[in-house]
């Protein structure tokens, strides 16, 4: 016996399969180039769409940001009116009413000029300084947020009942509030 490996039957011996091999291996090389190739292209797309999304969820939280500080103006202004009307008859405490007032408004003007990324590293500083006033703060907010959103809600609901509700206008109409 030898020590030769055992070759399968009709397997080509010699030069001929030294060809088969480069061309097994220049096949391989190609499906390689061709799999890298599609990797690459996967990650761009992957990219692009991680850009698309982070653009759009930027733009979101931009617009949502922009409504609490118009919100924040509104309270602003309405707890400015109540501090004029307690400084006839308590001047001190329509003084500190007045002062709230300020700082709603100055917080309003923040949240509109600055940057998300900027307001959130001011509040981690913030909470780092005050964790205590910070959860009171926070408590406070989620309050009055859901207060402000509640009352926004009813005020949909409420306009859109007195939409479907409303009786038709002309001759012959029948509606919720019409005689017959």
């Amino acid at each position: 016996m030898t020590d030769e490996p055992t070759r399968p039957a009709g397997m080509p011996v010699g030069p001929e399969a030294r060809g088969i091999g480069a061309e097994v291996k220049g096949a391989a090389d190609d499906v390689g180039r061709e799999a890298r190739g599609a990797a690459s292209t996967v990650r761009n797309e992957a990219s692009g769409l991680a850009t698309s999304i982070k653009q759009g969820l930027s733009s979101q939280v931009e617009r949502q940001k922009n409504g609490v500080a118009d919100r924040l103006s509104v309270v602003a202004d309405r707890v400015r009116r109540t501090a004029d009307d307690l400084r006839e008859d308590e001047a001190w405490l329509g003084g500190l009413v007045g002062r709230g007032a300020a700082e709603l408004s100055g917080l309003a003007g923040d949240l509109r000029h600055n940057d998300v990324s900027d307001l959130m590293g001011s509040v981690e500083v913030f909470a780092r300084r005050q964790p205590a006033l910070f959860v009171g703060a926070a408590v406070a907010l989620g309050f009055a947020l859901t207060r402000v959103v509640g009352v926004g809600d009813r005020d949909a609901d409420a306009h859109s009942s007195r939409d479907r509700y409303s009786p038709q206008a002309g001759p012959g109409a029948v509606g919720v509030g019409s005689e017959i």
